[in-house]
């Protein structure tokens, strides 16, 4: 059995590098949009093809090698830094613009930032005394369905004026 250089247990390494980084890339991009899984994907697959190297190529140029992976796992690393920020920043700003949007149609909904950094959710606020079924009638469809939203109700989205209306006053 050969004995490796040096050089090419480094390249072996990064090697190794570039197949995990791929991995967790892959996983990555699971949580991300199709766009973006598609443009990590890619860079995975570059990634992936250079883990793959053989033993003979391996041995031959171990330096050119590892300079191929080294550079592949920084432009994974990078990108896929990149789109988790870019998604979290749209996520937070949809966020954001579902709290006014409630806000406008619920005028008694208080408006609730949230800072960008992951906290506990804070305790729901006691539910406000059940409104009389005169003065949901007098509500239009879209701020119904905002109130079912706010009170945690599911399957609102379908529902008719008045099947929101006993939903709501239930």
């Amino acid at each position: 059995m050969a004995q490796k250089n040096s050089a090419e247990r480094k390249a072996k390494d990064a090697l190794d590098d570039a197949r995990t980084a791929a991995k967790k890339a892959r996983k990555t991009a699971k949580d991300l949009s199709k766009k973006a899984a598609a443009q990590l994907g890619e860079i995975a697959a570059d990634a992936e093809k250079i883990a793959d190297t053989s033993k003979k190529k391996l041995a031959k140029h171990p330096k050119r090698i590892r300079k191929a992976a080294e550079k592949v796992v920084a432009s994974l690393e990078s990108e896929t830094k990149r789109l988790v920020r870019k998604a979290e920043k749209k996520a937070a700003k949809a966020k954001d613009a579902v709290v006014e949007k409630v806000a406008e149609v619920v005028p008694e909904a208080p408006v609730v930032r949230r800072p960008a950094a992951k906290t506990p959710p804070a305790a729901k606020p006691a539910p406000a005394a059940e409104p009389a079924a005169g003065d949901l009638a007098s509500l239009t469809v879209v701020q119904l369905r905002a109130r079912a939203r706010a009170e945690g109700r599911t399957g609102y989205s379908r529902l008719t004026k008045a099947a929101l209306i006993e939903l709501l006053g239930s």
